[in-house]
């Protein structure tokens, strides 16, 4: 496989100017696979000093590891100096990784190369370090299955690196004989399989809360030194991105961001149960990929036990992305506080706590203690009336207990659940 490099150029008989010639180099998703393919000589070294002699540019290089066809400490590769003419150059001091070509004893490279500094070279060193043992052999490498996943179709078209990318999906390739290799997206989208044998693969995505694919399964056919490109796009999604401020305008530190789809009760998702509809605050900001869909925004102190519910509704579009500005109000707060015990006057354990009230505006406090510890519970909230709901799930029946908490109580709440001791443990 090779990397023709396209100069055009104007009639002998016309003026030329450096503006009429340009070098194109053919166009490749395959990545660090062809390169590898077309070079004789592939190695990573420190660019140490240069030479010109006529329309060439030799450079020399400290050789750190040398992946194909160089045995030396240091070698000398050589380029053309003119940019048209797809010539190429390194900084001294630099480190390269390189791919090299020999001709009569002598290497050559260009701008269609393929060479980068090592600080971009992560993905080509994956592949040139799983395959080692082959290019020092000057054999062909194993298939290599590569690809990647992104919620926006868009993305797949030239893929070289999504722009909404999704990490840790789970991606299998199932072979002719039934044995599945595994990885997962890395934070860019992409995935690879270095070293896969020869046979043609089903090729999945494990579907997740953060991902689910439009697409149920591809398959790479591979051979020995072969690459196959297979990309996933998932099920169109929205983005929801903004900032959250505390009372007085200033970004909140730290904290939850949680969306409720519309529809659904407020006790039927917890914070820190949904990674799907959650985002974590930073220095104010946050950002959501998410179904479609018309939403309600809570946010949450980082322990997540209470959330404030937004007024407003949000609806997110597919495909499109939504910018916003949240503003925690100004309220008055108290801490409600309680107990919950069986009807011989003891602490319950193991019960769960809800609380939930409503502002004039319309937003709403909702708080969740999962398992209220001895029995007792608080939360800081504001000076609200709230329903205080115990819910006692050990017993093959529903025990719930309620109790309504005026606006301005500041004593202690008392629920009693209608079990006797020692009952449904």
């Amino acid at each position: 496989m090779s990397f023709p490099c396209l100069v055009s150029l104007l009639s002998a008989f016309a003026l030329v100017s450096p503006a009429a010639i340009a070098c194109s180099c053919s166009p490749s998703n395959l990545g660090a696979c062809e390169r590898a393919a077309s070079a004789t000589a592939i190695f990573t070294g420190r660019a140490i000093s240069s030479t010109v002699v006529g329309n060439a540019k030799t450079f020399t290089f400290e050789v750190t590891t040398s992946f194909r066809g160089v045995q030396a400490q240091t070698i000398q590769v050589s380029s053309s100096v003119f940019g048209p003419a797809c010539g190429t150059d390194f900084l001294d001091g630099i480190d390269y990784l390189v791919y090299a070509h020999q001709q009569e004893g002598r290497f050559s490279t260009g701008m269609c190369s393929g060479n980068m500094p090592v600080s971009k070279a992560a993905a080509d060193l994956r592949y040139l370090r799983g395959a080692q043992s082959a290019f020092s052999k000057n054999a062909r490498p194993p298939g290599y299955l590569f690809g990647y996943v992104s919620n926006r179709k868009s993305d797949l078209a030239w893929l070289k690196q999504p722009t909404w990318q999704i990490e840790g999906v789970k991606v299998t390739a199932t072979a002719p004989d039934g044995s599945i290799a595994e990885t997962s997206t890395r934070e860019d989208g992409s995935y690879e399989f270095l070293s896969l044998p020869s046979g043609k693969y089903l090729v999945q995505t494990v579907p997740s809360v953060a991902f689910a694919s439009s697409i149920k399964n591809e398959f790479a056919e591979l051979k020995q030194g072969s690459c196959a490109l297979v990309s996933f796009s998932g099920i169109e999604r929205a983005e929801l991105q903004g900032q959250l401020l505390d009372s007085g305008g200033v970004p909140v530190e730290s904290g939850i961001i949680h969306l409720h789809p519309l529809g659904t009760m407020l006790n039927s998702i917890e914070v820190g149960t949904s990674t799907e509809l959650e985002s974590d605050i930073k220095d104010g900001k946050f950002l959501l990929n998410v179904p479609p869909g018309r939403y309600r925004i809570g946010s949450a102190k980082p322990d997540g036990t209470v959330l404030h519910y937004f007024p407003q509704e949000v609806t997110l579009n597919e495909s499109s992305q939504t910018r916003l500005q949240l503003q925690l109000p100004k309220q008055l707060t108290k801490t409600l506080r309680g107990t919950v015990v069986d009807l011989n006057g003891l602490p319950q354990l193991n019960t769960k706590i809800t609380i939930n009230g409503t502002s004039p505006d319309g937003s709403i406090t909702f708080g969740v203690i999962p398992n209220a510890e001895k029995g007792a519970f608080h939360f800081e909230v504001p000076d609200l009336e709230y329903e205080v709901i115990a819910d006692f799930s050990s017993c093959p029946f529903e025990v719930i207990s309620k109790v309504y908490v005026p606006k301005g109580l500041k004593g202690p709440v008392k629920l009693v659940l209608p079990l006797h001791r020692g009952a449904c443990r």
